[in-house]
């Protein structure tokens, strides 16, 4: 027999010379065949699409089904064409076709998150509204067929189970960004609007099947989704509740909070023309980044590898090492804010050249005075009512984070760094300590 690979004329011995043997792979039925015969491609057969004969709409299955009756030819099953035949072949067409056709009515949802537009609990939710407005008991559907899932085939759960356990996406929504390490070592947290993080958070996020609660509840809430969360997915949990929480604070105006007196006479003219002073409207997102040098980070210019040229980072390092970042974490928000602030409605409007006229500690980069922590800066971190020191300095590290560490004879304080010269005073009486080995 000729192979076919896509339909046409099959070539060989007529059903009086015995035919052509054609085993149906899924069923082990035999067939037959005859030269002369004409091969349909199995996507035409199992189509939708109509087609006019002798004034009268059908399937392409159908039609051929009449054409083939002219001259004494069987009539065909399309009812077994459509669901019999080819639910098996998901892989190659058929069921995953449909399903994609009908799956893209999340699509705009989809390029809402990736563009950072709405959060995850908000993609979340719009995906349950639109599932729902298609079928008002369609989580509690879902939750029969769980409890029934042995009246179904296991390709079929898998296309199911696949589709319930896609709203569980902690670290995974913030793109990969490759880094360089610093190449200093600071005795407190870097908040310098330079430097190049990168997003790595080295968990092994596990996707949770939610079947708890309701329709809406179902859909709506992916941290209700866990029975007894491990501490892999509490800090996943915790990972996604602070970046939520540093979107929100983004996206508001803040010409309330900076056109007060706390703000310099000298600076009203560059906010006064605006209407609201939105930094998520100006294009600006919060993304992760991994430094134990820095909490948090201003990129303008954005890096070549993100997508996202404005991007505020937090240093997912510190969201998980430091006990009580969640506690402060506003401040780091509010103070790359600053940053961006100033970035966004000062230096882009009047240069580099005007900049250093009016405040020369901005293009200063120190140790003690990082690049971008001017008067300016701390003028406008003052107005949104952010504790604006140069460095974050409450950070209480897990034990096994730093290398080197010191206890204070006088007041009990314990600290850790980087380096054995990380600090030679208490950081919180400011007597003389003596730095070791971190574990010893």
């Amino acid at each position: 027999m000729k192979k076919v690979d896509k339909g046409g004329i099959t070539y060989g011995k007529s059903h009086d010379e015995g035919g052509i043997p054609v085993k149906n792979a899924s069923t082990g039925q035999m067939l037959e065949v005859e030269g002369g015969e004409g091969i349909v491609n199995k996507r035409s057969m199992a189509s939708d699409k109509k087609v006019k004969m002798n004034g009268k709409e059908m399937t392409i299955c159908e039609a051929v089904s009449q054409l083939n009756q002219m001259e004494g030819g069987v009539k065909f099953s399309c009812d077994d064409v459509k669901h019999r035949q080819f639910i098996e072949e998901m892989a190659l067409g058929g069921e995953l076709e449909r399903g994609i056709r009908t799956e893209k009515e999340h699509i705009e949802t989809l390029k809402k998150l990736y563009e950072n537009r709405i959060t995850p609990n908000e993609a979340v939710k719009e995906v349950a509204k639109e599932h729902i407005a298609e079928n008002p008991n369609y989580y509690s559907d879902l939750q029969k067929m769980e409890k029934a899932k042995n009246e179904y085939s296991p390709m079929l759960l898998q296309s199911v189970e696949k589709d319930l356990m896609t709203y569980n996406v902690p670290l995974h929504l913030i793109s990969p960004i490759e880094s360089r390490d610093f190449e200093y070592d600071e005795p407190f947290v870097r908040f310098a609007s330079g430097g190049i993080p990168k997003v790595k958070c080295g968990c092994d996020h596990k996707v949770q099947k939610y079947m708890n609660g309701g329709i809406f509840g179902g859909g709506l809430d992916e941290l209700s989704y866990f029975k007894e969360p491990s501490q892999e997915d509490k800090m996943a949990e915790k990972c996604v509740r602070i970046i939520e929480k540093a979107r929100k604070i983004l996206n508001q105006d803040l010409k309330s909070k900076l056109m007060t007196k706390k703000l310099d006479e000298s600076l009203v003219k560059y906010f006064a023309p605006y209407q609201k002073i939105n930094l998520y409207d100006e294009g600006w997102r919060f993304a992760y980044g991994q430094s134990k040098q820095w909490a948090g980070l201003c990129a303008f210019k954005g890096l070549e590898q993100d997508r996202n040229k404005k991007t505020l980072y937090l240093s997912v390092d510190f969201v998980k090492k430091d006990e009580v970042f969640e506690n402060h974490f506003e401040e780091v928000v509010y103070h790359e804010m600053a940053h961006a602030l100033v970035d966004e409605y000062i230096l882009t409007k009047i240069g580099k050249g005007s900049m250093k006229e009016i405040d020369t500690l901005h293009f200063i980069d120190t140790k003690e005075q990082p690049y971008g922590h001017g008067k300016i800066w701390a003028n406008i971190c003052k107005c949104l009512d952010s504790n604006c020191d140069v460095f974050y300095r409450k950070a209480q590290y897990s034990s096994n984070w730093k290398e080197f560490k010191y206890e204070c004879s006088n007041c009990g304080e314990t600290r850790y760094g980087d380096t054995k010269n990380f600090t030679q005073i208490c950081y919180k009486c400011f007597k003389a300590v003596y730095v070791t080995k971190n574990n010893e």
